[in-house]
């Protein structure tokens, strides 16, 4: 929907608020429009309106789509879900991040020049944005969570000395420690996956994307974990 029939961007944006009002994707792409024309405070506007909702970018029914189109196609049921999952695209999480990018830079500015008020603003909306990203990966991709807590991190970084984080469990430092820790564990599953998928048996490949569906991919990769001991990587190899 980004690039497809542009002219038409307004209309599918207000046709999915309409469909699902419950989800925050089409108050983000909005306000990812709204920046585009250098509307800040519409862009601010729009995610303040999806403070209350939940993202959800329909990866999992997608996701049993593809699979099914390659069962039909005579791939076997690993092949299927297998193939179904890695081609899942995720267009709107780029757009996204360099969308909380751009507000924490204009925060900044409303910092240098007085504005606290503006300042605390933006960075709470980017902030709020990230973390509905990351609450989605729960139930969803790790993709998700990673870009949320990317976008938790460029509000972190940039948080003023002083200021009351109401929204962050803890201390900034101590968000941003957690926020670290959990980009390491991430990185050691990847690298458990890695080892694991080449020689994986189909039951096995079946039931790792079965529960990716079911549950998360976070969880799967907790599965494997649990399953599969021996290809835990050594902290020195992370």
């Amino acid at each position: 929907m980004h690039n497809l029939y542009p002219e038409e961007r307004q209309q599918w944006i207000d046709a999915l608020k309409k469909s699902s009002p419950e989800n925050s994707l089409p108050n983000f792409l909005a306000a990812r429009d709204m920046m585009d024309q250098a509307n800040a405070t519409g862009a601010l506007a729009e995610i303040a309106s999806a403070a209350n909702k939940n993202f959800n970018d329909y990866t999992r029914e997608s996701s049993i789509g593809l699979e099914e189109a390659y069962l039909e196609a005579g791939r076997t049921p690993a092949e299927a879900k297998a193939l179904g999952s890695s081609e899942i695209l995720l267009p709107e999480l780029a757009p996204l991040k360099k969308l909380g990018a751009e507000l924490a830079d204009l925060a900044e500015q409303y910092g240098n020049a007085g504005d606290a008020a503006s300042r605390q603003a933006l960075l709470e909306g980017v902030y709020q944005m990230g973390t509905q990203l990351r609450e989605s990966g729960k139930q969803g991709t790790l993709l998700n969570s990673l870009v949320g807590l990317a976008l938790q991190n460029i509000t972190l970084q940039r948080w003023p000395e002083g200021v009351p984080a109401e929204l962050i469990q803890g201390s900034v430092a101590d968000q941003l420690a957690a926020n670290r820790q959990y980009r390491q564990n991430v990185r050691a599953n990847a690298q458990l996956f890695g080892q694991w998928l080449p020689t994986a048996p189909d039951n096995e490949i079946v039931a790792y994307y079965d529960r990716i569906k079911t549950f998360s991919e976070e969880n799967a990769m907790q599965w494997l974990r649990t399953r599969h001991p021996e290809f835990i990587p050594s902290p020195s190899t992370r």
